[in-house]
């Protein structure tokens, strides 16, 4: 199978994104769409909790809520009411493998970003005060969306085990012992290593001129000196070889009895032979990308075995991943039966091919997915930051529902052939108690 990768620029036309770089590193991404008179602006910063270890879990998070805290310029509070006095919005992210903040605003109020953000990507005032006052915050939100959700609980477990050797072990919101621990010059630090702009990422979109939204980044950014940045796990050294299935069961207070089932997959980024990733897609889709998937279909309408199935997938990440299977079993249906049957079913694309009727159906509910997806503004500035974050040039996401079209009903079976064995295993189970 033959990957596409062929940017627009190369078709002579004018390429969708344009793309910059100041003298100090720092990327600017521009995707001109003029459907409204609005601007969608992002700063990502190449930090998260991958980047974190033991002991200081959690600390891009903790630091994501004091960028809010202000500086001598923009004194806590100020940037919000400067963005809604302009009828705009904002807000911010932490994931494994990036740290994102944003704004919508109207066009004419863009300079207003790359104002405020170039200001608190130095002048950040971090005080003992309101570190504490940050650390209450995630503490309080960890609870109420961790440690009281049983399912968020067995799932964080899942990940511990099923990448017991790699970055993205760790909860994005940290581990509780580490929140306790969190010092002051750790943040600190964290904030002048990764808050550089070698290590940011601009991303704009919207009805906008993309010289001016250069020019606007070397006006208030470019004098902001570029710093040497810490050695990263490359994707090809965190991937430890898994010599057997693994498995934890949680016995706690829940409500429903929970499943994931998991195998440690490649993913785009690392795959060089990419046409794995898409058929690893397309499998995802043919057992829960829909109400007519495989196992909504025969697992919880025909069988009633199961009261819920989705699953996930992430073609795009920077380690290698999980393909993931959830489910939550029928009234009077065990775990063990469940899972049993959840297996067949991946076993089943193993021996059996995909027929032209359901790939066809597949890639026709994915490429309504994308397209659905993509309507928005900020998505499309989202994907094209996201891709910048991990490497890969914009057009990735240009040409993936072509990609996904070239797949065949052999490809899917080879991958799962491949990969859903024991010995790429991981499995987790909620036993109410």
């Amino acid at each position: 199978m033959g990957i596409l990768f062929i940017p627009l620029l190369a078709l002579g036309k004018e390429p969708i994104v344009q793309h910059y770089e100041l003298s100090n590193g720092l990327q600017v991404l521009v995707r001109v769409n003029k459907r409204a008179p609005v601007a969608v602006f992002q700063i990502w910063y190449k930090v998260g909790s991958s980047n974190e270890y033991a002991g200081i879990t959690g600390i891009s998070h903790v630091l994501e809520h004091l960028m809010f805290t202000g500086t001598k310029r923009f004194p806590a509070g100020q940037i919000e009411n400067l963005i809604r006095a302009q009828g705009g919005e904002q807000n911010a992210i932490t994931s494994q493998d990036y740290t994102l903040y944003y704004q919508i605003l109207p066009v004419a109020d863009l300079a207003l970003s790359f104002k405020v953000e170039s200001d608190r990507m130095v002048n950040l005032i971090l005080t003992q005060a309101n570190l504490q006052k940050a650390l209450a915050v995630v503490k309080e939100e960890k609870k109420l969306r961790i440690d009281n959700n049983p399912q968020a609980v067995t799932l964080i477990h899942f990940n511990a085990l099923a990448f017991i050797a790699s970055p993205y072990q760790h909860p994005a919101i940290g581990w509780m012992n580490d929140l306790n621990n969190l010092q002051l010059s750790a943040v600190e630090n964290w904030y002048k290593t990764w808050y550089v702009p070698n290590n940011a990422i601009i991303v704009v979109a919207g009805d906008v001129n993309p010289k001016t939204v250069y020019q606007l980044a070397q006006k208030y950014f470019n004098a902001i000196p570029a710093r040497p940045l810490p050695a990263r796990p490359t994707a090809d050294t965190t991937s430890e070889e898994q010599f057997g299935k693994r498995a934890v069961v949680l016995r706690r207070a829940a409500k429903l009895p929970f499943l994931i089932i998991g195998y440690n997959v490649p993913n785009f980024y690392l795959n060089k032979q990419l046409w794995q990733a898409y058929a690893l897609y397309i499998a995802q889709a043919a057992l829960v990308g829909s109400e007519s998937a495989r196992l909504q279909t025969e697992l919880v309408r025909n069988k009633a075995m199961a009261a819920d199935v989705a699953g996930d997938y992430k073609i795009f990440s920077k380690y290698p991943t999980e393909f993931m299977l959830f489910a939550i079993p029928a009234e009077n249906q065990s775990l063990k039966t469940l899972k049993h049957a959840m297996l067949q079913q991946v076993a089943l694309l193993q021996t059996q091919p995909l027929s032209a009727q359901e790939l066809n159906r597949i890639k026709a509910q994915i490429t309504a997915d994308r397209v659905y997806e993509r309507d928005s503004l900020f998505q499309q500035a989202k994907e094209v930051g996201y891709l910048a974050v991990l490497g890969l040039p914009w057009w990735s996401a240009e040409n993936f529902v072509t990609n996904i079209e070239a797949v065949t009903p052999a490809e899917v079976q080879a991958v799962a052939k491949k990969y859903f064995v024991p010995e790429r295993l991981t499995i987790a189970e909620l036993k109410p108690v």
